[in-house]
């Protein structure tokens, strides 16, 4: 399964980021695809993941989706994972097959009639999925955190996923079907774990903040980030600058988790 893949890189590599990777609202897709491709193999071996929003691909046209493709091909030959975060109103089942990324982020607000068929097509094709329960931006609690019952909202959308993904288990435990949940508190992580132990966690913040999101083995966890690329960008597009600000972000890590 994808998420034992993911864990593997993760332990060869000591260092649980996936790094995001995007144009910016200014740039071309020709301009964009060499930095993304320089970047992508300046990564190789200090970080195990790539995160893609796919519709900061699609605002480009047809050029943006074209680079989309070659980075995530180019991803696969340099042994980075790959997420494309597609986390939109619906993404058509049938789709899934032809996706060339290990992992696809859906909203788990769609529903279990969405989920459900979109997971049987990650099943076919060994893919996994991170199901979106809680979002980083400042206005997510206006509805994500509202109480239902006695869960919180997006305790129930995580709570769904688990059990959607109950009987899908890898050779680590975990679940095809992990839960995205960024944006919270080191206590909340923390209860995170406790409640979807068998869900791997897509989560965001400070490695002191996000520690908990990890199991006694360092496992079960991987950490959003656009750090590296920003570290590029702000030295004028140097990518040896990506690469070592990964190598900070692992030893920021090696302080709180220990990767067995």
């Amino acid at each position: 399964m994808s998420f034992d893949r993911l864990q593997s890189l993760i332990k060869t590599t000591k260092c649980p980021i996936a790094v995001e990777l995007a144009p910016t609202g200014e740039e071309r897709a020709e301009v964009f695809l060499p930095f993304a491709l320089s970047l992508t193999e300046a990564l190789r071996g200090a970080a195990p993941a790539l995160r893609l929003p796919l519709g900061s691909y699609v605002r480009l046209g047809w050029q943006g989706v074209k680079a989309l493709e070659d980075i995530l091909a180019y991803a696969k030959e340099q042994g980075l994972f790959t997420i494309l975060d597609a986390a939109i109103c619906e993404v058509p089942p049938a789709s899934l097959p032809v996706l060339p990324s290990d992992c696809l982020t859906v909203s788990g607000y769609l529903g279990s009639d969405i989920l459900g068929p979109v997971l049987e097509a990650s099943r076919q094709e060994d893919k996994c999925l991170f199901v979106q329960a809680k979002t980083a931006n400042s206005s997510a609690g206006e509805l994500q955190e509202l109480v239902a019952g006695d869960r919180l909202v997006y305790q129930v959308v995580g709570d769904l996923a688990q059990r959607l993904g109950k009987d899908d288990l890898g050779r680590l435990g975990y679940s095809r079907m992990g839960i995205a949940a960024e944006g919270a508190y080191p206590s909340d992580i923390r209860t995170m774990r406790k409640r979807w132990e068998r869900s791997f966690l897509l989560v965001s913040g400070p490695a002191g903040d996000v520690r908990f999101a990890f199991d006694q083995y360092g496992r079960g966890a991987i950490v959003s980030t656009a750090g590296p690329v920003l570290a590029a960008r702000s030295k004028g597009g140097d990518v040896s600058a990506a690469r070592e600000c990964a190598l900070s972000l692992r030893e920021e890590f090696r302080q709180y988790v220990t990767i067995l």
